[in-house]
């Protein structure tokens, strides 16, 4: 994996190699083929295919032909190589917003969600970062995700999902109905399910509302807000039954330095950021105090047994004193 650092997102000169989305507004099929830049005019650029063919598109549509040589925070735009399982070979560019940073127990790998909702987890060198991107990136994200990526980025670093484990049954959602699903497999956020209906089976991220269990926490949540009852937000179990699925909330953590460096990068993308000198970063770290969160396990909420205080009698405190006590 490359470094942490700032995102620069320089405008590509005349003669260089790009990627250029190929299929505009249709978003069901669109994908990202190579293309060199001919010329520019204003936001537009005109990119030559390898057909002959010029075509002038804007920032949003092209993306640099190389991968970058610093490590792509959560929520930006990109081009990642999308496979099918049972066409690997044949694996094409296509839109997405990265999800989840790299770490050990997703392999070093990104999770990015597709504009057409597939999650998959890609290597850095199979990601290309776009030119331009809106300041709510998921503005530029196709409308069938768009309202998914606006939640799911606006809620992090907090990450509510469905803990699962293979061969366990869960209720899902296709095509407006609730089926039946069994866990194949396990690979960090994302889970294999396959279909009882049809043996199909589907990756989805495990914060998915398509899942039953989070589907229900979340409606039960919406209802507790609208009688104005307190949400507790750490480990609620869904169902009563202890082997049912447990909704579990993780948070991402990534350091200061790299959350600033996220900032400035999506609010001013390309341009040079003045470092600060080193007697001021030393004020900073000596004057302020910093909350250092676990970056890996689950929180869940435990039960507190509540009982009746007894009544104090005068006595000689020992061991028997807190005998009764759960914790």
């Amino acid at each position: 994996l490359p470094p942490h650092g700032v995102v620069e997102r320089p405008m590509p000169s005349i003669g260089q190699v790009v990627l250029i989305s190929s299929q505009g507004q249709e978003e069901e099929e669109e994908e990202w083929v190579h293309g060199e830049v001919v010329g520019f005019s204003g936001d537009l650029f005109s990119v030559k295919l390898a057909d002959g063919i010029i075509r002038k598109a804007v920032g949003k549509e092209v993306a640099y032909n190389t991968a970058h040589k610093v490590r792509l925070p959560v929520g930006t735009r990109c081009v990642a190589l999308y496979r099918e399982k049972d066409q690997m070979e044949m694996a094409v560019y296509k839109s997405a917003v990265v999800a989840e940073p790299p770490k050990v127990l997703n392999k070093n790998r990104y999770m990015v969600f597709f504009d057409d909702g597939y999650p998959a987890y890609v290597y850095h060198k199979d990601m290309r970062v776009v030119v331009q991107s809106s300041p709510s990136v998921w503005e530029d994200v196709a409308p069938s995700s768009r309202e998914f990526i606006r939640q799911y980025l606006q809620q992090y670093p907090e990450r509510p999902m469905v803990r699962l484990s293979i061969g366990q049954s869960v209720k899902t959602e296709c095509d407006s109905k609730w089926w039946m699903t069994k866990v194949v497999e396990m690979d960090a956020s994302l889970v294999l399910l396959m279909f009882d209906k049809d043996k199909r089976t589907e990756w989805l991220y495990r914060g998915s509302t398509r899942l039953g269990p989070l589907f229900s926490e979340m409606e039960q949540r919406k209802a507790r807000m609208v009688e104005g009852d307190q949400v507790v937000v750490r480990g609620r179990r869904v169902h009563g039954k202890k082997t049912g699925p447990v909704i579990e909330y993780r948070r991402e953590v990534e350091t200061d330095n790299v959350q600033t460096e996220v900032k400035k990068s999506s609010a001013t993308p390309g341009r040079a950021v003045a470092k600060k000198s080193t007697a001021s970063r030393k004020a900073d770290s000596t004057s302020t105090s910093t909350t250092n969160w676990e970056t890996e396990g689950t929180v869940y909420q435990v039960p507190r047994l509540a009982k009746e205080r007894g009544t104090f009698s005068p006595h000689t405190c020992s061991p028997k004193c807190v005998t009764s006590a759960q914790y």
